[in-house]
Protein backbone atom coordinates (compact mmCIF):
# COMPACT_ATOMS: atom_id res chain seq x y z
CA UNK A 1 0.00 0.00 0.00
CA UNK A 2 1.53 3.29 -1.71
CA UNK A 3 0.86 7.07 -0.79
CA UNK A 4 0.70 8.83 -3.68
CA UNK A 5 0.80 12.87 -3.35
CA UNK A 6 -0.84 15.02 -5.88
CA UNK A 7 0.03 18.95 -5.15
CA UNK A 8 -2.26 21.66 -6.76
CA UNK A 9 -1.31 25.75 -7.48
CA UNK A 10 -2.97 28.45 -9.62
CA UNK A 11 -1.70 29.54 -12.38
CA UNK A 12 -3.33 32.76 -14.27
CA UNK A 13 -6.59 31.16 -12.69
CA UNK A 14 -6.29 27.96 -13.99
CA UNK A 15 -5.60 25.15 -11.64
CA UNK A 16 -2.44 22.25 -12.31
CA UNK A 17 -1.58 19.68 -10.98
CA UNK A 18 1.60 17.72 -10.45
CA UNK A 19 1.58 14.20 -8.54
CA UNK A 20 4.40 12.12 -7.25
CA UNK A 21 4.61 10.01 -9.93
CA UNK A 22 5.70 13.08 -11.86
CA UNK A 23 2.88 13.78 -14.03
CA UNK A 24 1.85 17.73 -13.95
CA UNK A 25 -0.52 19.84 -15.85
CA UNK A 26 -4.10 21.10 -16.05
CA UNK A 27 -5.37 17.52 -16.02
CA UNK A 28 -3.22 14.24 -15.19
CA UNK A 29 -4.04 10.93 -14.61
CA UNK A 30 -2.32 8.97 -11.45
CA UNK A 31 -1.99 5.59 -11.28
CA UNK A 32 -2.74 3.82 -7.93
CA UNK A 33 -3.20 0.70 -6.55
CA UNK A 34 -5.48 -0.79 -4.15
CA UNK A 35 -5.64 0.31 -0.57
CA UNK A 36 -3.29 3.22 -1.82
CA UNK A 37 -3.63 6.31 0.18
CA UNK A 38 -3.77 9.66 -1.75
CA UNK A 39 -3.04 13.21 -0.25
CA UNK A 40 -4.17 16.25 -1.92
CA UNK A 41 -1.64 18.80 -0.88
CA UNK A 42 -1.07 22.94 -1.65
CA UNK A 43 2.09 23.10 -3.64
CA UNK A 44 4.51 25.28 -3.25
CA UNK A 45 4.02 28.98 -3.70
CA UNK A 46 0.60 27.69 -4.81
CA UNK A 47 -1.59 30.66 -4.60
CA UNK A 48 -4.16 29.30 -2.71
CA UNK A 49 -5.29 29.43 1.19
CA UNK A 50 -7.57 26.63 1.48
CA UNK A 51 -8.78 23.82 -0.09
CA UNK A 52 -12.15 23.07 -0.04
CA UNK A 53 -13.28 19.52 -1.32
CA UNK A 54 -12.22 17.06 -3.50
CA UNK A 55 -15.04 15.93 -5.39
CA UNK A 56 -14.69 12.44 -6.91
CA UNK A 57 -16.86 11.00 -10.15
CA UNK A 58 -17.40 7.77 -7.85
CA UNK A 59 -17.12 7.53 -4.06
CA UNK A 60 -17.16 3.80 -4.00
CA UNK A 61 -13.57 3.98 -5.37
CA UNK A 62 -12.85 4.96 -1.97
CA UNK A 63 -12.31 2.64 1.52
CA UNK A 64 -12.21 6.32 3.04
CA UNK A 65 -13.72 8.86 1.37
CA UNK A 66 -11.57 12.41 0.80
CA UNK A 67 -11.33 13.66 4.19
CA UNK A 68 -10.01 17.45 4.90
CA UNK A 69 -6.93 16.97 7.16
CA UNK A 70 -5.82 20.34 7.44
CA UNK A 71 -6.55 23.74 5.47
CA UNK A 72 -3.60 22.45 3.07
CA UNK A 73 -4.17 18.83 2.39
CA UNK A 74 -7.15 16.66 1.93
CA UNK A 75 -6.93 12.47 2.28
CA UNK A 76 -8.62 9.79 0.76
CA UNK A 77 -7.67 5.78 0.89
CA UNK A 78 -8.56 3.66 -2.54
CA UNK A 79 -10.65 1.22 -2.16
CA UNK A 80 -9.10 -2.74 -2.40
CA UNK A 81 -11.87 -3.55 -4.52
CA UNK A 82 -11.71 -0.46 -6.72
CA UNK A 83 -11.28 -1.31 -10.78
CA UNK A 84 -10.66 1.34 -13.41
CA UNK A 85 -10.70 5.47 -13.18
CA UNK A 86 -12.47 7.91 -11.81
CA UNK A 87 -12.36 11.71 -12.02
CA UNK A 88 -12.55 14.11 -9.27
CA UNK A 89 -12.81 18.08 -8.91
CA UNK A 90 -11.21 19.94 -6.01
CA UNK A 91 -12.20 23.24 -5.19
CA UNK A 92 -10.29 25.73 -3.47
CA UNK A 93 -10.38 29.14 -2.01
CA UNK A 94 -7.48 31.33 -3.69
CA UNK A 95 -6.13 34.82 -2.11
CA UNK A 96 -6.18 38.02 -4.28
CA UNK A 97 -4.79 40.98 -2.32
CA UNK A 98 -5.72 44.17 -3.44
CA UNK A 99 -3.77 47.42 -2.10
CA UNK A 100 -6.65 49.71 -2.29
CA UNK A 101 -8.37 49.76 1.61
CA UNK A 102 -5.59 46.95 2.29
CA UNK A 103 -8.64 44.19 1.76
CA UNK A 104 -7.83 41.04 1.29
CA UNK A 105 -10.67 38.98 -0.79
CA UNK A 106 -11.50 35.13 -1.42
CA UNK A 107 -12.81 33.21 -4.11
CA UNK A 108 -13.94 29.87 -4.66
CA UNK A 109 -12.40 28.24 -7.70
CA UNK A 110 -13.39 25.59 -9.30
CA UNK A 111 -13.27 25.69 -12.83
CA UNK A 112 -10.17 23.70 -15.16
CA UNK A 113 -11.24 25.99 -17.88
CA UNK A 114 -12.54 23.60 -20.31
CA UNK A 115 -9.81 21.34 -19.66
CA UNK A 116 -10.80 17.38 -18.76
CA UNK A 117 -10.67 16.65 -14.53
CA UNK A 118 -7.52 14.60 -13.69
CA UNK A 119 -8.28 10.76 -12.66
CA UNK A 120 -7.10 8.13 -10.47
CA UNK A 121 -6.71 4.66 -12.61
CA UNK A 122 -6.26 1.14 -11.48
CA UNK A 123 -4.08 -0.79 -13.94
CA UNK A 124 -5.34 -4.27 -14.10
Amino acid sequence: MGKIKIYLKLVDGVLQFRDSEQHHGQSIKTAVNPGDSIVWKLDQCSGITDITGINPSAETFFSEKPEKKDFDHWKAVISKKAKGDISYMPTVTNCTCECKDSVVAEKSVSALKGNEPPQLSIEI
